[in-house]
């Protein structure tokens, strides 16, 4: 065998080649164990995040059986350790709460979510589960699969959270929505939904029944914010997020005509009207819950009684105009004819005569004065003849006269004629109310304001007197008088208010309407 012989810069030379390949051995070793130190840092990192993640999470192996749980996990489902439940029994492909494509989802890579009930009474019955629960629980679930490199799936990625008490919610709720809608729907009270536009979305029966509709559709027409049906000042209140009370009239036959009703009842009704408003807030409104309930008979009963009222007024104030007539024409002219008799027997008579005469003539002209206050007091022929106004000044300055009570009288649109019925319904009420004044108040000044719009006439009359508890007052029947006052006004469709207070004074308030006192008392 021939030996080579190599020069000392050969072998110099292959040296630094060695030194070099080892030092890239070297740095290659460094480099894979630094890539191995990184990825068990990695992995531990994971099994930290797996361990201690609050999100209750479970492992499984490629063909779907159960190989791992966390913490979190665990204490879900009332375990101390994998071992308390029987994992390879049952894997996520075999029970029943995977979706019927969950299988063949996962398994191309997409990720399943579905809802799962769980009864631990049952598993733990069959052997299969040993921890502490009890019950039923409910579980939202999102499985995910782990993909390798090429593709295929090494395993799934439970995450799960715990939805039972989010579930008896629904279940409540749903419940609760049940009963409320039957509630609703079997309600006798007539009930019907708007959305924030007032527009009619739903009625009960009671409400279509009502209105003899078999369904919403036969009504066409505009929702409660029309005009025709709330007054502004009622629906200002409405957008405010108050509740609302008022009454409405409906002509069905017109609205028939008009095509707004295609099917219903006939004739006029009216109804008591309850608004709440649903679900308001500062930039806009939900809905709106109406109640309805039918008044026709009522207005019908009121209307009668207004009209007996009205009628016992008209034969009260017919008796005082005849009465005052006849003491004014019959018993007047008779006084009036036998002063002149008295005054024509005491020029003749002589002087003995004279004297007794002339009692008799005072007496006479003292009947004379007593028979001319009755009929003013009875019915003054000047509210027939000139009208309201000048009918109140009249009175003001003979009551001035009368008892010392100064009257500070202020009025607007009076300078007009009233219906007849209004004019005497005012009058006898300011006349009343003075001559309370004057009996019980122990003023020197009491205050009238009359004020007559177009379609109110409104009577204020105040002092600052002793007052008194008007329910007592009302309730004991002592003051006849204010019963009378209430009586004409609602007689014409009006109504009194008093305010008063022992120590602190009185103010009545009328509030007499200019046209047709039924309509006048329907919004």
């Amino acid at each position: 065998m021939k030996i080579e012989h190599k020069t000392q810069e050969q072998l110099i030379d292959e040296l630094t080649q060695l030194r070099q390949r080892v030092s890239e051995l070297e740095a290659l070793e460094a480099e894979r164990k630094q890539s191995q130190d990184s990825s068990q840092d990695r992995e531990g990192l994971l099994k930290k995040i797996f361990a201690e993640s609050p999100i209750a999470i479970q492992l499984c192996d490629a063909d779907g059986k159960f190989i791992d749980m966390n913490q979190a996990c665990l204490d879900m489902f009332g375990m101390s350790s994998i071992s308390d439940y029987d994992y390879q029994w049952r894997g996520i492909f075999d029970g029943p709460f995977m979706p019927a494509d969950g299988k063949a989802r996962l398994q191309t890579g997409d990720t399943v979510r579905f809802e799962a009930g769980f009864d631990f009474d049952d598993v733990r019955k069959q052997g299969i589960y040993k921890g502490k629960k009890t019950g039923a629980s409910f579980y939202d679930i999102l499985v995910s699969p782990l993909l390798l490199e090429k593709g295929s799936t090494s395993g799934y990625v439970f995450q799960m959270q715990d939805i039972t008490e989010r579930k008896r919610a629904e279940k409540a709720l749903k419940e609760s929505e049940e009963l409320f809608r039957s509630i609703y729907t079997e309600s006798p009270i007539a009930i019907l939904l708007c959305d924030s536009d007032g527009k009619f979305i739903d009625m009960n029966k009671a409400c279509l029944n009502m209105f003899r509709l078999s369904d919403i559709s036969h009504y066409a027409g505009p929702g409660i914010f029309n005009g025709t049906y709330m007054p502004e000042k009622i629906k200002r209140q409405l957008f405010k997020g108050k509740v609302v009370r008022y009454e409405v009239m409906f002509d069905f036959d017109k609205e028939k005509r008009l095509g707004i009703f295609t099917k219903s009842r006939p004739g006029v009704a009216y109804y008591d009207v309850l608004v709440n408003p649903l679900g308001l807030s500062k930039a806009s409104s939900g809905a709106y819950l109406v109640q309805i309930q039918e008044i026709t008979e009522l207005k019908q009963s009121e209307k009668m009684l207004r009209d007996l009222s009205h009628r016992l007024v008209e034969v009260q104030e017919s008796e005082r105009r005849n009465i005052a007539r006849e003491l004014h024409d019959e018993i007047g002219q008779a006084l009036t004819g036998l002063k002149l008799l008295v005054e024509m027997a005491t020029r003749k008579a002589g002087n003995n005569m004279n004297l007794g005469l002339s009692n008799v003539e005072s007496l006479i002209n003292e009947l004379m004065a007593r028979v001319s206050d009755l009929s003013l007091n009875l019915r003054p022929s000047m509210l027939d003849d000139l009208g309201l106004l000048p009918t109140l000044l009249w009175h003001f300055e003979r009551y001035k006269s009368q008892t010392g009570i100064k009257i500070v009288f202020k009025h607007d649109g009076l300078h007009r004629r009233f219906a007849p019925e209004v004019e005497t319904a005012i009058y006898r009420m300011v006349q009343e109310a003075l001559t309370n004044v004057a009996r019980h108040a122990k003023v020197q000044k009491v205050n009238v304001r009359l004020v007559a719009k177009e379609d109110m006439l409104t009577v204020k009359i105040e002092d600052n007197g002793c007052g008194f508890d008007p329910e007592i007052a009302l309730a004991t029947g002592e003051s006849s008088g204010l019963v009378g006052m209430s009586e004409r006004a609602i007689s014409i469709g009006g109504q009194l208010t008093i305010n008063s207070i022992p120590g602190s004074g009185t103010l009545l308030t009328a509030e007499i309407p200019l046209g047709d006192p039924i309509k006048d008392t329907l919004i």
